[in-house]
């Protein structure tokens, strides 16, 4: 008599896990871009004085660019001097894969005490290796502070003489024109009710002048209600320096 035996077979199949090291960074990063701010320094006088441009970057992968001053960046502002006005500068920013550093460029400022009108010069970013420039340049303004602007005393006016005026001197008078922008502010006194309120107004001293006016209506509204009082923010001078940059108008209640 034959015996059938079932038998009964496993197989047992061997996974093999082939470890393989981290990929390079730049393999799985994205492409840095850089770019390069504007920066703006008053040109000081007795004491040195720099100007400051910020690289920054997005992305992380690794690459290197060259940076210089000294680029005409065209416009109405006259173009500063390299040597008479600022130092020259020239170098090499890098970036390892990964890295998220951003970098500085500082630029010496050449004082001088001599009446000028502001003026600018640029930084560039060229020759990218690894990167891309979105932007290549960016513009430096030396602001001249050998003139110096300041508000005159506490103005005030009466409600019905209908504006409010306050002076402003210079140190002394300029071969150019200088302009500031002044806004106004509430403060117990209310724009639109008391008096008109102003967010970007515009004040121009000529060439050769010592002084200027600026002017804000003011709305008698012949109620009794006590003086009152707003704010004239002085800010973005051309051409000079302000020494006090708020000052308070009083409305004084004649009715």
């Amino acid at each position: 008599m034959t015996r059938l035996v079932a038998v009964s077979a496993t197989l047992v199949l061997a996974m093999t896990t082939i470890s393989v090291g981290p990929a390079a960074a730049d393999d799985i990063c994205s492409p840095r871009s850089i770019g390069v701010s504007d920066a703006t320094q008053f040109e000081g006088g007795f004491f040195p004085a720099e100007i400051t441009f910020t690289v920054t970057s997005v992305g992380c992968a690794g690459g290197t660019v060259q940076f210089a001053t000294g680029v005409d960046p065209g416009g109405a502002m006259p173009m500063a001097e390299p040597g008479l006005d600022y130092t020259p500068v020239f170098g090499e920013f890098s970036w390892l894969p990964g890295e998220t550093t951003n970098h500085t460029v500082v630029v010496d400022i050449v004082s001088d005490y001599g009446i000028e009108p502001d003026e600018v010069f640029t930084l560039e970013l060229f020759n990218p290796i690894g990167l891309v420039i979105v932007d290549p340049i960016g513009l430096g303004t030396i602001r001249n502070d050998d003139v110096t602007i300041t508000p005159l005393g506490k103005p005030h006016c009466l409600e019905s003489y209908l504006s409010c005026r306050l002076s402003v001197l210079v140190s002394e008078p300029a071969p150019v024109d200088l302009t500031i922008h002044f806004a106004t502010q509430n403060g117990t006194a209310t724009a639109e009710s008391d008096y008109t309120g102003i967010s970007n107004g515009e004040l121009t001293i000529p060439a050769g002048a010592s002084t200027a006016e600026l002017s804000i209506p003011i709305r008698d509204d012949r109620e009794v209600e006590g003086d009152e009082y707003f704010y004239v923010h002085l800010y973005a001078p051309s051409n000079g320096k302000i020494t006090q940059d708020q000052v308070a108008m009083g409305i004084v209640d004649d009715d």
